[in-house]
């Protein structure tokens, strides 16, 4: 299992099944959008897992 996914660039349509596909999965709170590679990245880099969020 993957300790965290990091989306990068999103519409909102795909958002919105990525949201649906994590729920299903379980793996909803080890996700999250971002703008930028450069956010993504910082954020992997961390300990802690969040739950879906946009940024």
């Amino acid at each position: 299992m993957l300790d965290k996914i990091a989306i990068i660039g999103a519409n909102p349509a795909m958002r919105m099944i990525a949201k649906i596909v994590f729920s299903i999965t379980g793996s909803s709170m080890y996700a999250r959008f971002l703008k930028t590679e450069k956010k993504a990245l910082d954020w992997l880099k961390t300990r802690s897992a969040v739950t879906v969020k946009k940024e």
